[in-house]
């Protein structure tokens, strides 16, 4: 940061530079982290600038050690060997560790074919290595320094057989403490995201045979089945997901969704009442001002041909917004009163963009 600038002011000169600039944005305008503006500002650098990267988050490497940032963000600008040997680093601590978010994690990657590719034949490599042999393969080294690279230590111990047999779930029911089927999860959803429904598939049932209980495989395979155009089959498996953590009101709208989109109305309908007040339930979801049911239910009145019941649901939704147009007046005089001006700046804003709110176009 220049002397006596805050970051945000920097940001906001950094936008106004690309604003008034002629030539590209991605080139000009400062990002944030994991942003596709900052991955395209990257693979511009020079070999020699790279290298000072690498260089750089080697040594943050070494003092903060424990530091996922510092290993992650390298991933971004990393070519070739040295990418392959970086990600492979990277993404073995957390299949060992069984992290489900692994496969949103590096989805940024994805915006470079070359990186998709490499990441497909990586974990491809995994999933051979564990179902022949029940270990990882070697690791993987590149010609240069990385900031991604661990200790020796930590190779050795990754080098090592994972101790959990790959046809059995090493007395654990749920099987989640089998590296394979972390590694069929990113797989099924790598396939998924490049548009292999097929192999997804594939890849959600062979995982499924090894932890049939583990509701993240399960909300996996229900997007793989709705994105196959089977909203049954996703219906389903979102609804049996929902079935082993009753208490989970995320994986509950999860399946409320799925259920929606089969047409399903009043499964999905029960579904929903099971996080309400016991009484007239429906209108609490209406009270709750639960916009994204609403849709979802109009969406499926429409499709079912239930034209007045569909613009029911429809009429909830502006009418909400009407409520949220409304009420604004309260908070002028009290935001003043009580010197919350950056609130109340944006609750200004976003009172201007109000209309073009995703719920309200839709």
């Amino acid at each position: 940061l220049s002397e006596g600038q805050t970051w945000q002011q920097q940001q906001q000169q950094g936008a106004n530079n690309s604003s008034s600039s002629n030539g590209s944005s991605s080139s000009s305008s400062l990002w944030s982290p994991h942003s596709g503006k900052k991955r395209r500002l990257l693979q511009q650098y020079s070999d020699d600038e790279r290298s000072k990267l690498i260089e750089l988050y080697r040594q943050l490497v070494e003092a903060y050690p424990k530091s996922l940032a510092c290993k992650r963000i390298p991933l971004d600008f990393l070519v070739g060997d040295d990418f392959l040997a970086a990600v492979d680093a990277y993404v073995r601590r957390q299949l060992l560790r069984g992290v489900p978010s692994l496969f949103s994690d590096l989805k940024p990657l994805y915006v470079d074919t070359a990186k998709a590719a490499a990441l497909e034949q990586l974990f491809e490599g995994y999933a051979t290595a564990l179902r022949d042999t029940g270990s990882w393969p070697a690791p993987l080294h590149s010609g240069s320094s990385n900031s991604n690279s661990s200790s020796d230590s930590s190779q050795q111990r990754q080098q090592q057989p994972n101790g959990v047999a790959v046809g059995s779930s090493n007395g654990d029911s749920s099987g989640e403490d089998n590296p394979l089927v972390w590694v069929l999860h990113y797989l099924a959803q790598h396939y998924d995201k490049l548009g292999g429904q097929a192999k997804a598939v594939r890849a959600s049932n062979e995982a499924l045979c090894l932890a049939p209980t583990l509701i993240e495989l399960l909300l996996a395979r229900a997007r793989v089945l709705k994105h196959a155009g089977d909203l049954v089959g996703a219906a389903a498996a979102a609804d049996t997901a929902r079935s082993y953590d009753l208490a989970d009101r995320y994986t509950n709208s999860i399946a409320v969704k799925a259920l929606f989109a089969a047409g399903q109305i009043e499964a999905a309908e029960q579904t929903a009442m099971l996080f309400t007040r016991d009484g007239d339930q429906l209108n609490n979801l209406y009270d709750m001002q639960h916009m994204w049911y609403e849709v979802r239910c109009g969406d499926a009145h429409l499709a079912a041909g239930q034209l007045g019941k569909a613009l029911k649901k429809y009429a909830a939704v502006a009418k909400h917004f009407a409520d949220f147009q409304e009420d604004q007046f309260d908070f002028h005089s009290y935001c003043i009163r009580k010197m919350t001006l950056r609130a109340y700046v944006g609750l200004l804003r976003m009172e201007d963009r109000l209309h073009h709110h995703p719920f309200y176009m839709r």
